[in-house]
């Protein structure tokens, strides 16, 4: 029986919705839907362990599902609508270990066998849709990211997303503070109780920095400084460690202005 938290599960949420509900409503600025213009659904595309998964709707009735390259009907968007909802209703109630029986015999015949997609990229499904004004197809990627249980990450730390901080001071207690390894905490308090100076880090993975710079040319030195404060003692909300960002104006900006940035 497949088991997973909320995030995992939402990726089926998603499939089963996609499928479902047999369109995508374009939205706003702010994600307001405009129910009046959409794109129809064709083709939802996922990865599996065995290989992609291809589930078309098909074009005649737009009720029956199929696998690419099989004739069976595997489910229909009626009775997918209504698992889909069952689904919600458990992942609004959250938990790290949901089992849903119900849809075990849905998802074997979707054959699916396991919650997370297997990526080697940063997509996690993708969908083909038709305009309903040209009728041309095109093929749409999408990261999930789901905001039920918990606000969704933008970015996961890992070895990629270190930052290297320069440090200068008495050579021997320099050696102290990297015999410590990875205990910023531990460190900074050390540093500033034995005059040790500790600059504005910088990303250790090229592409991690490359990513931040795509933002913004300052961003690297702004993650830094943040990252710093935080473990600083500074504030766990962003809110509170930009107060301390300003204070340092690691772009220069001046007094006058570094609010406002």
């Amino acid at each position: 029986m497949l088991v997973g938290n909320v995030g995992e599960w939402s990726e089926i949420y998603v499939v089963l919705r996609l499928l479902g509900d047999g369109y995508i409503n374009l939205a706003d600025s702010d994600l307001n839907s405009k129910d009046e213009v959409y794109l129809s659904v064709v083709e939802v595309h996922r990865n599996s362990p065995t290989g992609q998964l291809i589930f078309v709707i098909d074009e005649a009735d737009r009720e029956s599902i199929r696998l690419a390259g099989n004739d069976d009907v595997i489910c229909t968007r009626s009775e997918i609508i209504g698992y889909a909802g069952q689904l919600f209703e458990a992942l609004k109630n959250g938990g790290s270990a949901i089992k849903l029986p119900q849809l075990e015999n849905l998802l074997t015949r979707m054959r699916t066998y396991q919650l997370a997609a297997p990526s080697t990229g940063k997509t996690d499904l993708s969908v083909v849709v038709r305009d309903g004004r040209s009728g041309g197809l095109s093929q749409m990627s999408f990261s999930i990211k789901s905001q039920l249980g918990s606000a969704a990450t933008l970015l996961n730390a890992s070895g990629a997303t270190n930052f290297c901080y320069p440090v200068s001071g008495d050579e021997k207690e320099i050696q102290l503070l990297e015999s410590w390894g990875q205990e910023p905490q531990k460190i900074i308090t050390y540093a500033r109780e034995n005059a040790i100076e500790i600059g504005i880090g910088q990303p250790v993975n090229p592409i991690f920095e490359n990513n931040l710079k795509m933002v913004d040319s300052g961003m690297p030195a702004i993650v830094a400084v943040m990252l710093y404060g935080h473990f600083a003692g500074e504030g766990t909300l962003i809110s509170d460690v930009v107060q301390y960002l300003e204070a340092v104006d690691p772009l220069f900006v001046g007094d006058k202005e570094a609010s406002t940035f």
